[in-house]
């Protein structure tokens, strides 16, 4: 059987920092793992390791905040491993147990593989339309207000929509034009998204 090609170049200090996972509550571990894959899977912007640090500390587990954030790291290799690989949940514990310098304990691999399998498919969903959606440098974004009156299921259906237009251009300054329709809760949302980009960009 096709074996998928993970855990390759590993970075520095990746197993001290597995070290760290395996020390940690195998539900806080959990968590922070599930906290990960939103933010692989571009549904939020940062980990808050902070938080996971107290409620370590306060689980009575001690680990030093580097610690944590090398071991987050870990574990945001490990997943972009995965999701590269498109690998199922087996597939990753098989690369996790038999990564032999990185010493995983089958607890945390349990964990690992429980993780992934709940949320292995959006995440290689949404990386796949990042991928399709790989548009190169953002040179003017247009947008108008709409209302859909027809539909060819009801003939008096209003529905108001967004439709955006984005001008962009690839590697070799060609410009192309993509288009979208959002409803307004998809607007809506995109917005509070954009939002709270912007407010972590004021403390960066």
């Amino acid at each position: 059987p096709h074996r998928p090609r993970m855990l390759e170049s590993p970075p520095a200090g990746l197993a001290s920092a597995v070290a760290t996972l395996n020390n940690l509550p195998q539900d806080l571990l959990a968590e922070l793992a599930f906290s990960v894959l939103d933010f692989v899977g571009f549904e939020s912007g940062v980990v808050p390791v902070d938080a996971f640090h107290k409620r370590i500390a306060d689980a009575g587990t001690a680990v030093t905040l580097t610690a944590l954030q090398d071991a987050t790291n870990a574990l945001v290799y490990v997943f972009r491993s995965a999701t590269r690989a498109k690998a199922t949940d087996e597939q990753l514990a098989e690369q996790l147990r038999t990564a032999v310098s990185l010493a995983f304990t089958s607890a945390t691999v349990k964990v690992l593989k429980r993780v992934w399998g709940d949320r292995r498919d959006s995440i290689i969903a949404s990386d796949a339309v990042r991928h399709a959606l790989n548009v190169g440098k953002l040179i003017s974004l247009r947008w108008k207000l709409g209302l859909a009156v027809r539909s060819h299921t009801a003939k008096n259906l209003s529905r108001a929509y967004v439709a955006l237009e984005l001008t962009t251009a690839d590697d070799t300054g060609m410009a192309r034009k993509h288009a979208c329709e959002l409803s307004i809760s998809q607007f809506q949302s995109l917005a509070g998204k954009l939002k709270d980009m912007a407010s972590m960009l004021e403390v960066v």
